[in-house]
């Protein structure tokens, strides 16, 4: 029986955007001097899905946090668990925009693949725009916004690389903050959507790189990549 569960769970995790993913919430606006929360989960935003802390699986609740500075310097952030997120907080000192971001390879295999989670957002501090591409360098594979101030009602356009390539043909799901869910395709790494409503909207890429290896004794065939970017969508 046990088996069984592990293989259902398997085929659930390998789904197109592989069933559960982690992301980040927090104000993309911040206040020099103030301290600034940041908030990560693991579950599906599109159904409202929030996993408690304490079912994570595998090594998930184990996510670390790294905070990049407009100026380019980096440090990792300490969590805290509290509920169905885990927490951390910073308080920014100069202006321009810091890159809260999460890469987090998951302990087990599952099925033939290893699973590897990034988990990006941004928060502008000021009128400085400094640090905007940092989100680029930040992680193996970024989803970066294109469009500044993205507002409803209007056109949102991002990118997403993959080891500093543009992923071409790429899936992205668009999750709105009304529950409404866009599936999309890149173009050379672009790709855009209409935010119909203000609020926040998470962005989940995926990319399958055929690549095997070996994962604490276990050996996979290929590694199933989630990379998420959640934005605040204006009025």
């Amino acid at each position: 029986m046990k088996s069984i569960l592990t293989l259902l769970f398997s085929l659930f995790l390998l789904n197109i955007g592989n069933a559960h993913n982690i992301w980040i919430e927090t104000n993309n606006s911040g206040k020099a001097g103030k301290i600034h929360s940041i908030k990560i989960y693991l579950g599906g935003y599109g159904e409202n899905e929030r996993d408690s802390v304490s079912k994570w699986f595998s090594n998930t609740r184990e996510v670390a946090i790294s905070l990049t500075k407009p100026d380019g310097t980096k440090e990792n952030l300490l969590t805290r668990a509290s509920g169905n997120y885990l927490e951390a907080m910073f308080t920014p000192s100069q202006e321009g925009y810091y890159t809260v971001s999460a890469s987090h390879e998951v302990a087990d295999v599952y099925g033939t693949a290893k699973i590897q989670y990034y988990a990006a957002s941004q928060i502008k501090v000021g009128t400085s725009v400094e640090g905007v591409n940092n989100v680029i360098t930040a992680l193996d594979m970024p989803v970066q916004l294109i469009t500044s101030n993205p507002a409803a009602k209007k056109n949102v356009s991002l990118k997403v690389m993959y080891k500093g390539k543009n992923l071409d043909k790429s899936s992205v799901s668009v999750a709105s903050p009304t529950g409404w869910v866009k599936a999309v395709e890149t173009n050379d790494g672009t790709f855009s959507f209409d935010a119909l409503w203000p609020g926040v909207y998470v962005i989940e890429a995926y990319h399958t790189d055929k690549t095997e290896g070996n994962l604490n004794g276990k050996e996979y065939k290929l590694i199933r990549n989630t990379s998420t970017y959640s934005i605040t969508v204006g009025r």
